[in-house]
């Protein structure tokens, strides 16, 4: 009999508890179905014996061992996989499973109406309410209610006609029901609620009137793996206009799809960490977004998606993930998955305004895609590691006007303001938003005046006419684009003999008791010179004003365009740093 390797020990759950029965057994443990132990949430992959537990199993013939993928893979010891056995498959083939004894105890679980009286009933019966109801609407229809006999209104038999209402007082009962009528947004998150979301006594049609003005319902980290029962939910709650099922993991083995049945009123729908590989991607389209075709906002974050090849399936195919059903979708959460690059952008059949696709691999490159409708995009923490990226991404996205695009690889290796100053640089002026923050006017044209200025150590950047940033730029701050080429060109030659003739001067920079100075060329421009000063006051090239006192005048040096030697500044000639208040 092979033994576990004695770095495999810990691998497996061995605390133990009550055992069951094979009949409760059979309803308690199936593949795919979902348990918490000690309050993590897991999905069982495997039921079986192992070898390593023989003796349990001589102790007891019902016992079995399931192995199960964890939610949190830090809480697993295995990839389902022991002493060289195959027992299931973890997702990417983490460490996220782990073997437990079918005698320890689960968390055990509620269904939706023991999880809302929990929540929000204080103890009574839903059920029994709705029984209730529902005698009492059966005597109104037959006109009994002017039979109403009650011996008092304090928990005491109610009755219409022959039917008797067991639970209730009346003042009670409208009091209870009052309650549950005025709730708008229920959350029911981490309450165990599985696919079981009723209990036998309750009628589910009668579940719309107790909530009648419910709008929003919350069912987050849940154990629901059917989302054919979610749907028989939603039937009884016409009205709901956001639902959140984020941490429910669904079978797509499970469902299948109900013809006709729409739920228009529905907006908002939350399906974050509810899947585990691109195959999931087809599922997601057939089988729940066609129920929904009204939807504006979608949030599909961390569901391990990608726009490659996976299993034979295709995230780019036409037929998968088009939203076909949803023409009305505005904004969509793709963060935290494994997208490469925007090209399934191209397939949807939908104007899409703002995309969150941060904390992917993405990697920008323009090959004729154009995507005309999204102004806002999430850009932060991929794999972006270019300038000629950023040039494109006013060529993918034309109608751009909110971007975060920080942190990336390539802002890295130089400071805020250097990157600020590049994006600006390089991005049109349709953006009015960066990073988070309102570009104003001021700002636009000292960070692009800033740009031209260095442009001649500027990489990845065209210096030509056909250049519709450059020329944009030019418009903006009334310059003069073919002067710009033309000095450019002539720049390196001029810059050379400059530098080679040693025909340099020594500026005085003073700010307060602080006093240094500074070595330039003549050629050099005001905005180089302050980009010195910067850099060695560690100030932003945003906080300070440059003054200069020539010819008896105090000067401000406003125009970061205009070169040294136009201000007549000399040898030795003393600039004062004011901060920008």
């Amino acid at each position: 009999m092979p033994q576990l390797e004695e770095n495999q020990i810990d691998q497996i759950e061995t605390n133990t508890d009550e055992s069951t029965s094979n009949d409760e057994n059979s309803t308690r443990f199936q593949v795919d179905k979902r348990l918490s132990y000690s309050g993590y949430l897991c999905t069982i992959k495997y039921i079986g014996q192992l070898p390593q537990w023989s003796k349990d199993l001589a102790k007891d013939p019902e016992f079995f061992a399931i192995g199960v993928e964890w939610d949190n893979p830090t809480r697993g010891k295995n990839n389902g996989t022991l002493n060289g056995i195959s027992y299931f498959k973890t997702a990417d083939n983490l460490n996220s499973g782990s073997f437990i004894k079918s005698t320890k105890k689960d968390d055990g679980y509620r269904t939706f109406i023991d999880a809302l009286e929990y929540q929000y009933g204080n103890g009574d019966s839903i059920n029994q309410m709705l029984n209730d109801q529902e005698i009492i609407e059966q005597s109104e229809s037959s006109n009994e209610i002017s039979n109403f006999n009650s011996k008092d209104s304090n928990n005491e038999i109610i009755k219409f006609g022959n039917k008797i209402v067991e639970s209730y007082g009346f003042e009670k009962f409208s009091k209870y029901q009052s309650n549950f009528k005025n709730l708008e947004l229920i959350s029911l998150d981490f309450k165990l609620i599985n696919n079981n979301i009723s209990s036998s006594s309750l009628n589910l049609r009668n579940l719309n009137k107790i909530l009648p003005n419910l709008i929003e319902l919350h069912l987050n980290y849940n154990l629901f793996n059917d989302f054919k029962i979610i749907i028989n939910l939603l039937k009884n709650l016409p009205n709901l206009n956001k639902l959140s099922l984020n941490g429910n993991k669904f079978n797509i083995n499970s469902s299948n799809k109900i013809n006709e049945l729409k739920f228009n009123n529905l907006k908002i729908l939350n399906l974050n960490s509810c899947f585990n590989s691109n195959n999931d991607i087809k599922f997601l389209n057939s089988n729940i977004l066609i129920y929904f075709p009204n939807l504006i906002e979608l949030n599909l974050s961390n569901n391990n998606f990608t726009n490659e090849l996976n299993n034979n399936f295709n995230f780019n195919s036409n037929s998968n993930f088009n939203f076909n059903y949803n023409l009305n979708l505005l904004t969509l959460d793709l963060s935290f998955n494994k997208f490469k690059n925007l090209k399934f952008l191209s397939n949807f059949n939908c104007d899409i305004k703002s995309l969150n696709i941060s904390n992917n691999l993405i990697q920008l490159n323009n090959s004729g895609l154009h995507i005309n409708s999204i102004n806002k995009i999430d850009l932060s923490n991929n794999q972006i590691n270019s300038w000629t990226e950023i040039n494109s991404i006013c060529e993918i996205l034309p109608n751009l006007i909110n971007l975060k695009i920080e942190p990336n690889p390539l802002m890295n290796s130089q400071s805020i303001d250097l990157n600020l100053i590049q994006l600006i640089g390089r991005l049109n002026s349709k953006i009015q938003y960066l990073n988070g923050s309102l570009i104003n006017l001021t700002e636009r044209k000292t960070f692009e005046l800033y740009f031209i200025s260095k442009l001649n150590t500027i990489k990845d950047f065209e210096i030509s006419l056909k250049n519709k940033r450059l020329l944009e730029i030019c418009e903006n701050n009334e310059l003069n684009i073919n002067n710009i080429i033309n000095n450019l060109k002539n720049f390196k030659d001029t810059d050379n003999i400059n530098n080679n003739s040693n025909d340099f001067i020594n500026i005085i920079i003073k700010f307060n008791s602080i006093e240094f100075i500074i070595k330039v060329f003549d050629n050099y421009k005001i905005g180089k010179l302050r980009g010195k000063i910067s850099s060695r006051l560690k100030l932003s090239i945003l906080d300070f004003k440059l003054y200069s006192i020539l010819n008896n005048k105090i000067e401000y040096l406003n125009n970061d365009q205009d070169l040294i030697r136009l201000w007549n500044l000399k040898n030795n000639d003393i600039i004062f740093i004011i901060i920008d208040n």
